[in-house]
C-alpha cells in the first residue's frame, strides 16, 4: 500500500502572510512526546500543544538528521534506486516549503542559502549514515538489520500511518473519579506483520548520540512503548486494523520491535578530499628511514569520500580500528524486541494509566497561564525556551508576541493525513492493553 508521508508538511498560515496568528486552546490528543513535553515544562506544554505555537524558524542539527535518518528507514523495503529517488523528491519538496517561511523572516540571502544548503547537509549525512547502517552484521548470528526485518513469513502492512483510539482517564479535574474517553494518537514508523504466528509487530527506529545497549535497555519504560502498543492493541480488539489492510480477524499485538542506530561523531569536510599517501623514508628522528605514511590531501570534499568513511566508521576500519573492541560489546547497530506480554504486567500498567491520566488533566484543565507553572528558564543539559517571549506577556497580548517573535500556530494533529481510527460509539472504559 503506497502511503502519503509528509513528516516536513509546513502549513501557509495566516502568519507567513503579514497576518496576526490566531492563538486558541484546543484539547489535544495525547501523543507519545507529550509526558516529556510536559514533565520538562508545563508552560512549554501549554504553549506547543493547548495552543499549537511553534517557532517558524526552529532548527535543530541533531533532530533534522535523526528525522532524514526516520525517511530512509521507513522506505527500506524499497529498492535503493527507489529509494534514493523518493528521498530526492522529498528534499526537492521540503526546499520549497522552506522558501516561504525564510521569506517571512527577511533573512539575507545569504543566510537564507546558508539555511537551505544546511537542509541538504543534512539529508546526505543522514543517507551516508543510513546506507553504512543497514547492511552492518551485528549480534552473535552477524545478521544485517536488513536480513532481520526482512525475515521469511513477514511483510510490511504499513508505514508512517497514524492511529487513534480513546483510552479511559481519570483526570483530577473531572472530580467524581469516573473514567472518561480521552484520544490518543501515535504514528509508528514501521507495521510489520508474522503470518505464521499472525501477530502484528511496531517497529520504531532511535537515533542516539551514545550505547546502542543503553538506549535500547530504557525502551520497554518509556511512555511511547506504553502507548504505541495500547493504541494499536486496543485497535486490533475492534478488528479496525485487521479491516483496513486485509489482516486476519485473529491477528493479535506481538510487541515493538527497537532499532537503535549510534550516529557517527564524524563530519562531513577536509577529510573527506582525495588524498595520496606520502610514503617518503624519515630523514631525522627516531623513526629515521622508515616511510613517512602520511595523507596529503587535495583538491575538494567529496561525498562519495565521506560516505566510505562513514562505513570504515560502523565497520571499525581504517582509521578507526580502534573501536572494534567497543563495537563487539556494543555494537553501532542494534535491535531489541518488547514482547506486549511485558507490558501487561500491572506494575507496568499502573505506571501507563498514571501517566494517562497526567497528561490528560493539563490537555484538559483551563489553560491559563497560572494553571501550567514554568519550569527553571534554562534547564540543566538544555538550552532556554523557545517560549520565553510569553513569560510574562499578559495571554491577550500573545497574538502579538507570536507575530513580533516569528510564531506560527501549528496543531500536530493537523498534520495527519492518514489517519485510521475506531468509530467512536465503541468505546469502552476497560483499561489499555488488559486482555479482553
Amino acid at each position: 500500500m503506497d502511503i502519503c508521508v509528509q513528516p516536513f508538511a509546513i502549513e501557509q498560515t495566516n502568519s507567513l502572510h503579514g497576518q496576526r496568528p490566531q492563538v486558541a486552546p484546543v484539547i489535544p490528543s495525547i501523543r507519545s512526546s507529550d509526558l516529556r513535553l510536559l514533565l520538562g515544562d508545563p508552560f512549554d506544554y501549554l504553549c506547543r500543544r493547548r495552543l499549537g505555537l511553534v517557532a517558524s524558524n526552529a532548527y535543530a542539527e541533531a533532530l533534522a538528521r535523526g528525522t532524514w535518518l526516520h525517511e530512509q528507514f521507513r522506505r527500506m523495503a524499497l529498492s535503493d534506486e527507489d529509494r534514493r529517488a523518493e528521498i530526492e523528491a522529498l528534499l526537492a519538496k521540503q526546499v520549497e516549503a522552506l522558501g516561504p517561511v525564510l521569506a517571512s523572516q527577511a533573512l539575507s540571502h545569504d543566510a537564507a542559502r546558508e539555511r537551505l544548503a544546511t537542509e541538504e547537509h543534512d539529508c546526505r549525512t543522514a543517507a551516508a549514515w543510513w546506507e553504512a547502517a543497514v547492511d552492518l552484521p551485528f549480534g552473535t548470528d552477524r545478521r544485517s538489520l536488513r536480513e532481520r526485518l526482512s525475515r521469511p513469513g513477514w511483510r510490511e502492512v504499513c508505514r508512517e500511518v497514524t492511529f487513534a483510539a480513546d483510552m479511559p482517564v481519570r483526570p483530577r479535574e473531572q472530580g467524581n473519579g469516573l473514567p472518561v474517553p480521552h484520544e490518543c494518537r501515535v504514528q509508528p514508523d514501521l507495521l510489520l506483520f508474522d503470518e505464521e504466528r499472525s501477530r502484528l509487530w511496531i517497529v520504531d527506529l532511535k537515533s542516539c548520540a551514545g550505547s546502542t545497549l543503553a538506549r535500547l535497555a530504557a525502551c520497554p519504560d518509556e511512555f511511547q512503548t506504553q502507548l504505541y502498543c495500547a493504541v494499536i492493541d486496543r485497535l486490533l480488539a475492534r478488528g479496525v486494523v485487521q479491516r483496513r489492510f486485509g489482516l486476519p480477524l485473529d491477528c493479535s499485538l506481538g510487541g515493538m520491535i527497537h532499532v537503535a542506530v549510534r550516529k557517527p561523531t564524524i563530519e562531513f569536510g577536509p577529510n573527506d578530499r582525495d588524498y595520496l599517501v606520502d610514503t617518503s623514508p624519515l630523514k631525522t628522528g627516531p623513526r629515521k628511514g622508515q616511510p613517512r605514511n602520511e595523507k596529503r590531501y587535495v583538491g575538494e570534499p567529496r561525498f562519495e569520500n565521506y560516505l566510505r568513511r562513514v562505513g570504515e566508521w560502523f565497520r571499525a576500519e581504517g582509521d578507526f580500528a580502534d573501536r572494534a573492541a567497543e563495537w563487539a560489546i556494543d555494537p553501532p547497530v542494534n535491535l531489541s524486541e518488547t514482547p506486549v506480554e511485558l507490558l501487561r504486567e500491572p506494575a507496568r500498567l499502573l505506571h501507563l494509566q498514571a501517566r494517562l491520566d497526567l497528561v490528560a488533566a493539563f490537555a484538559r484543565r483551563p489553560a491559563e497561564p497560572s494553571r501550567f507553572a514554568p519550569s527553571e528558564p534554562i534547564r540543566f543539559g538544555q538550552s532556554e525556551s523557545p517560549y520565553g517571549p510569553f513569560r510574562h506577556a499578559p495571554p491577550e497580548t500573545w497574538e502579538s508576541v507570536a507575530e513580533a517573535h516569528g510564531f506560527v500556530v501549528r496543531h500536530r494533529e493537523d498534520g495527519d493525513t492518514e489517519l485510521v481510527r475506531a468509530p467512536r460509539f465503541l468505546f469502552l472504559a476497560k483499561p489499555p492493553l488488559v486482555p479482553a
